[in-house]
């Protein structure tokens, strides 16, 4: 990455192909030695330090995904759906090296190829349709990777991680090669006065790790963040080979008809064997592939079209004019509602939505605090407007779903509170310091500050009460807990037998009873 400059302004997007880290994961030693000179001799001090860099690797906390796109459990149109995840700490996806031993290979370059996008990053995203996959949620590190792969690992014991499981010929299809990897992720940079990420206080740089594939349309996805530290295995060195026949699904761009097919009946399709062109020669394939699983989240793909097209598409006639049973419009827009008011009395109302087919004026009269201010009354009918009063609710409540506008918020709400507990001690040490001095005797004047700090020492020294939470303090002292009132009362043989009800040690009440024991016979 390189030199990232000033600041951006505020609206500005800023890409760049990488962010490495200064050191990737690992353990380090680091020495240092000093030389000292003193009385005519000198010293060599030195020093052997070891530290351990050890970013996310089995699992992913929540706070390092700021956003996913679609959003989760949304409903999106499916050619505008490229999944992408969103990650605060901009060099997590270079923290770990792909593939340390170099087992993969180096791409395979062309004279006239541009260069290198950078390192593979460790992570990929893959887009799976329901049906493709199984979700394994806490299995040990040892059963989500191959023997050899867990030895390259490490071999961490005791680690249990969450899993994906997919067919391995599927798995083929989709997973990005080496080369495709360093293509799949970059960084950004925004403003720090942008909110379009909603990530909280963060420095504006992020990194972002694209999918490969866009979804089917009318399809339930899940978008899976995989690690693919080690795995060999899987990834390829060299993107698969470009097929002449038509784009039939979203895989690899432009395939054979008859690949996809055997991906999708669970096959594996013997490119070697015969060429796209040809007739394939398919081979049964059953097993599957299981990944270290970081983050997913699942969305519906609806049906192909952008909103222009929607909006084009819309069946609309002319204004006022309705079919079946929808109601009718009113020829400004308006449409009739029947509305409960606060006081449960339903009346019809107008409501005017933001799309109309003609130019308004903007409304003069705010702004408003509170939705009834924005009512109105139509003159041609007498009924009640609530436009403008409905716009206005809206706009509330997506301020109040915004997290960083209830922060903001509590921190103005601390910040008051704060200021008027200091006016409220400055008044009050304003006001003792020009009373007369009861601690001396004397009046305001040079003895004035003397008898403020006497007054505050006092209370300083002075035993505070301690609190009482629950009311039983205050409780006990009622004439019904009255150990003698309570025999009376409930015909109790004895006041002990009225005590034992309010006793401490049996932490019914939870405090004691001061009551005096009769003498001689108990009532």
């Amino acid at each position: 990455m390189s030199d990232p400059g000033p600041a951006p302004v505020p609206g500005t997007l800023y890409f760049f192909d990488n962010a490495l880290p200064p050191l990737t994961a690992g353990r380090y030693r680091v020495s240092a030695t000093t030389d000292v000179s003193f009385d005519s001799e000198g010293h060599a001090l030195a020093d052997t330090r070891h530290i351990e860099i050890a970013p996310p690797r089995f699992s992913l906390p929540s706070d390092e995904v700021v956003a996913v796109y679609p959003p989760a459990n949304s409903e999106v149109d499916a050619d505008e759906a490229l999944p992408h995840v969103v990650l605060r700490r901009r060099t997590l996806p270079w923290a770990r090296p792909l593939d340390a031993s170099n087992l993969i290979g180096d791409p395979t370059r062309a004279p006239n190829d541009p260069p290198p996008a950078g390192p593979a990053p460790w992570m990929a995203l893959l887009l799976l349709e329901e049906g493709e996959y199984e979700i394994l949620p806490d299995v040990p590190l040892e059963q989500a990777v191959p023997p050899g792969v867990f030895a390259r690992l490490g071999s961490p014991a005791g680690v249990r991680c969450q899993a994906v499981e997919v067919d391995r010929t599927l798995l083929a299809s989709l997973l990005p090669s080496k080369e495709e990897l360093a293509l799949l992720a970059h960084v950004r940079r925004v403003s720090v006065e942008d909110r379009e990420l909603g990530a909280g206080e963060t420095d504006g740089w992020f990194a972002t790790v694209l999918a490969n594939r866009l979804p089917q349309a009318g399809s339930l996805c899940r978008a899976c963040l995989v690690s693919l530290e080690e795995r060999a295995d899987l990834v390829q060195r060299n993107p698969p080979l470009v097929g002449t026949g038509p784009l039939v699904g979203p895989v690899h761009g432009f395939v054979a008809e008859k690949e996809v097919r055997a991906i999708r009946a669970g096959f594996r399709f013997d490119a070697a064997a015969a060429p796209f062109a040809t007739e394939a020669v398919i081979t049964a394939d059953p097993t599957s592939a299981r990944l270290v699983l970081l983050h997913s989240w699942r969305f519906t793909a609806a049906g192909a079209g952008s909103f222009r097209e929607r909006m084009q598409a819309l069946d609309v006639a002319m204004l006022g004019t309705v079919r079946g049973d929808e109601p009718r419009v009113a020829d400004t827009g308006h449409l009739p509602l029947l509305m409960q008011d606060r006081a449960g009395y339903e009346d019809t109302v107008w409501y005017r939505g933001p799309a109309v087919p003609f130019p308004l004026t903007r409304d003069p009269l705010g702004p408003y605090h509170a939705a009834d201010q924005a009512l109105r009354v139509s003159p041609e009918t007498g009924a009640q407007d609530i436009s403008y009063a409905a716009a206005f609710e809206v706009g509330r409540l997506l301020a109040m779903s915004d997290p960083r506008l209830a922060q903001e918020a509590l921190a103005w709400r601390r910040t008051a509170a704060e200021r008027g507990a200091r006016s409220d001690v400055d008044a009050a040490l304003t006001t003792l310091a020009f009373v007369p001095n009861a601690i001396g005797g004397g009046h305001a004047g040079s003895s004035s500050w003397r008898a403020t700090t006497g007054v505050l020492r006092e209370l300083g020294s002075a035993p505070m009460p301690t609190a009482d939470p629950t009311g039983l303090r205050a409780t006990r002292t009622t004439l019904g807990l009255d150990p003698a009132e309570l025999a009376s009362a409930w015909a109790l043989p004895s006041t002990d037998a009225a005590r034992a009800l309010v006793d401490p040690e049996a932490h019914v009440l939870g405090a004691p009873v001061n009551a005096a024991r009769e003498s001689g016979d108990d009532r």
